[in-house]
């Protein structure tokens, strides 16, 4: 009994020191910009166990705080997305009143995705609920700190956060680190007062809670990591380069990431042919059926097709194809979900572009315009 006692009167004051220590948390700060910042959203699995928690996305919130540390410029990549394209396809349509000044070559790159996740661990009772009991019990201010232990309805959530180089694809920065149902100081922070937290409902619960301090505590840790630095970017791998050059040499002519030449072929006419004015050029649109969004793509003087999409649900995926000279237009789209195949033609008088894609069991139409 002895033994017991004194180890909850560890644990009691222990707490007591915790609530003690209401410090405001602080977002780290860079005194210049380090480029332009994408947030991706989690895989659907975290999604829905966030919703299990009454917790939305924690994108909204990663984005205010990448934006309020002053280290990122922060591109729309999200769901107001598809808004900018409905935009910039009313101005492609002449719908846009004269001098709306709204066309191709307009919009910021994102020089890196933050990608974030989180992972639970369930409470299954034991010596976190066993503290969380016996502070309810002692009443005063360690009642008041069981009110975050004895909410949380996981043991720990572990989260973590991934920067990487769109160019390179490259990780330049990473940080992770856990929220467990004992860390009571969280509850002592002036969350009213902390307008990135609240987006997504992460004031409204104590999972919210944790999880918003983690999230920060990662972030942070990236800041600290880079602001030093003279610059983010990973054009290549050093060592990736010597390793290529010790390796057997490929064979064929072929560039990596671009179409083969019997893709080429078999899109393009019989003797070639110029490509129209109208063919080429920066081109927006969007998709519906089995899935909706929108896609942006950029049709080069050879035929060769390169873009990007987003489907409605905020996941993006990479397009490459190709089109020929008599309007035939054949693209994949690379994503999470897997490879869709689309397949059209293009006015070469108008700049329109219509066809149809299929993903799996899904499928569906799209349509676009030249920028």
């Amino acid at each position: 009994m002895k033994l017991r006692l004194t180890t909850l009167g560890a644990v009691l004051l222990a707490a007591n020191a915790a609530w003690a220590a209401k410090s405001q948390p602080n977002i780290e700060h860079c005194d210049r910009e380090m480029g332009s910042l994408a947030v991706a959203e989690p895989q659907d699995h975290i999604l829905s166990r966030l919703s299990y928690y009454k917790l939305g996305s924690p994108t909204t919130m990663l984005r205010m705080i990448a934006q309020e540390s002053g280290c990122f410029a922060v591109v729309e990549r999200g769901a107001a997305m598809q808004n900018l394209q409905q935009e910039r396809a009313l101005a492609a349509g002449g719908q846009l009143q004269q001098g709306s000044n709204i066309g191709g070559g307009q919009m910021q790159v994102a020089d890196f995705v933050m990608t974030p996740a989180v992972q639970f661990s369930d409470e299954t009772g034991g010596v976190g609920g066993t503290v969380s009991n016996l502070l309810s019990r002692a009443g005063g201010v360690l009642g008041q700190i069981s009110s975050v232990a004895g909410g949380v309805k996981f043991k720990e959530a572990e989260t973590t956060l991934l920067v990487a180089d769109v160019r390179s694809g490259i990780q330049v920065a990473s940080a992770e680190g856990k929220a467990t149902k004992m860390d009571f100081s969280v509850d002592a922070w002036g969350w009213g007062n902390l307008g990135w937290a609240s987006a997504g409902g992460y004031t409204s619960t104590p999972e919210g809670k944790l999880i918003a301090a983690s999230l920060l505590d990662n972030f942070n840790k990236i800041v600290q990591q880079i602001r030093n630095k003279p610059q983010l970017i990973r054009s290549t791998s050093q060592s990736s380069v010597q390793n290529a050059s010790q390796s057997i040499a490929a064979t064929g002519s072929g560039s990596v990431g671009q179409p083969s030449a019997s893709q080429l072929a078999a899109v393009q006419p019989t003797g070639g042919g110029a490509f129209p004015a109208m063919m080429v050029g920066a081109f927006s649109g969007q998709f519906s059926g089995g899935d909706s969004g929108v896609f942006s793509i950029m049709i080069a003087n050879d035929g060769r097709v390169s873009g990007v999409g987003q489907s409605a649900n905020g996941t993006s995926f990479n397009m490459t194809g190709t089109a020929s000279a008599n309007g035939s237009l054949v693209m994949t789209g690379n994503g999470q979900a897997g490879t869709a195949q689309f397949t059209g033609v293009v006015d070469p008088n108008s700049g329109s572009l219509v066809g149809t894609w299929r993903l799996k069991k899904q499928q569906g139409n799209f349509n676009g315009r030249k920028q």
